[in-house]
């Protein structure tokens, strides 16, 4: 089976009332691209949102880029991969003093802490609701 790959990274999509003007042309782009392509997979490599702002505008424009990206492929799509990026991580001015202060307290596995882990897992935990959110555009029975 032949199938193309949809590389999407840096997306950036910021807390403004409407979809940015430059992911528009990017959907114009992609849909234009369409004709000559079979099968698409989708793979997502980071920075989704921007500097970690996960407001109701933000996470409503990363749905609606989406959907309209789920509309545009129609047929031709066959799977997703999404991976986090820096900028998908919630992100706060004391994030780094108590990243810090949880090193000081706990001895260190391979270089990295439990409450290291543990910490990182929580910045994203909006990511990992997005990202069903997303996952559900394109799976919409699962």
């Amino acid at each position: 089976m032949d199938f193309n790959i949809l590389h999407l990274s840096d997306l950036h999509i910021k807390d403004t009332e409407q979809l940015q003007p430059n992911l528009e042309k990017l959907l114009s782009d992609i849909k234009e691209q369409l004709e000559n392509m079979h099968k698409v997979i989708i793979v997502i490599t980071g920075d989704i949102v921007d500097k970690g702002v996960y407001t109701d505008n933000s996470e409503n424009n990363v749905k609606a880029f989406f959907t309209i990206l789920r509309e545009i492929l129609n047929d031709k799509f066959a799977s997703i991969l999404i991976v986090p990026g820096n900028h998908d991580r919630y992100q706060c001015n004391s994030s780094n003093i108590i990243l810090e202060k949880l090193r000081e307290q706990s001895a260190t596995i391979d270089n990295m802490t439990y409450d290291d882990w543990n910490y990182h897992l929580l910045s994203y935990q909006k990511f990992f609701k997005l990202e069903d959110s997303i996952y559900k555009i394109f799976y919409p029975d699962c």
